[in-house]
């Protein structure tokens, strides 16, 4: 499968009414529909409003984005987003928050670790003290999301189409013209780490009834650290959630479709929930998403 994954809003306090509300969404592809989406959005394309040559998902009216979800449903792709009213949070608890994942960072670290690696986590904790709330309120939500994208997915597929579950492509909307920033190499480095504490504390979900025989590669040994940090049998594979995430991973600055299609849809929930897009817009982007509560 393929995720597409793109932002909209600045995370960011607000003094007026609904402009704190921020998002971020992944579309999920289907491999196997992959010549067929560039097939059928390349043709609409060709009618929606452009910006320097690229489509953008503020210009689309309502008309517009049901035809985009037209689409994306005929091709059984899926949209998840994760939204958040940053005036909803006081400073104080995001700062209480960001100082939390500061001493996770280095929690488990201790002098008979490599040097390098000793070197390199306090780098990553150095950055993340520096870091400002709105790209901290950004990164949380990114790691929510690739959570939820990758339970979801993995349920959805494994009663449906098993075989997508074998290779996950993963590109998320760059912001570097010549290469990736700052935030996003350090967020990279990070999300394993967000990832595989997330799922410990919230284990994976999954069905007595699906087929995650595509699944087997992902499947390893944990290393002598992970056995004991996570508390993981060292005798038994567990899935490597690395390999999902870092094995085709990329952040791209470069139009593609699937960024297009992914920034209509988090921006039509962004004005959607700031009440600045008709319900005739956002209704059938209801059919794109999965509703799962574990």
């Amino acid at each position: 499968m393929h995720i597409f994954i793109d932002e909209s809003g600045n995370f960011v306090r607000s003094k007026h009414r609904n402009d704190s509300v921020s998002t971020v969404g992944a579309l999920v592809v289907p491999d196997k529909k992959m010549a067929d989406l560039d097939k059928l959005y390349g043709r609409l394309r060709t009618s929606l409003p452009k910006e320097k040559g690229e489509v953008k998902g503020k210009l689309l009216n309502e008309s517009e984005v049901q035809k985009v979800c037209k689409i994306l449903k005929m091709l059984g792709c899926i949209f998840n987003v994760v939204a958040t009213d940053v005036n909803s949070q006081s400073e104080n608890e995001v700062a209480d928050h960001m100082a939390e994942q500061v001493t996770l960072l280095t929690a488990n670290i201790t002098a008979q670790h490599n040097p390098n690696l000793v070197r390199d986590v306090e780098k990553l904790k150095l950055q993340l003290e520096k870091m400002s709330p709105q790209l901290y309120i950004q990164s949380i939500g990114l790691t929510t999301l690739v959570y939820d994208v990758f339970q979801k997915c993995s349920l959805y597929f494994a009663l449906r189409s098993p075989k997508e579950l074998g290779q996950y492509h993963w590109i998320i909307d760059g912001k570097g013209r010549d290469g990736n920033t700052n935030w996003e190499n350090w967020w990279s480095s990070v999300i394993m780490a967000f990832l595989e504490s997330s799922a410990l504390k919230k284990p994976f979900v999954v069905a007595d009834s699906g087929d995650y025989s595509a699944h087997d590669r992902f499947l390893k040994k944990p290393s002598e650290y992970k056995s004991q940090v996570l508390g993981l049998n060292k005798d038994k594979r567990h899935l490597e959630l690395n390999m999902i995430i870092k094995e085709d991973f990329r952040f791209s600055s470069n139009p593609e479709f699937g960024l297009e299609l992914v920034d209509i849809l988090t921006n039509t929930i962004r004005r959607s929930m700031r009440g600045n897009f008709k319900k005739s817009g956002w209704k059938n982007l209801r059919e794109l998403m999965i509703d799962f509560q574990s």
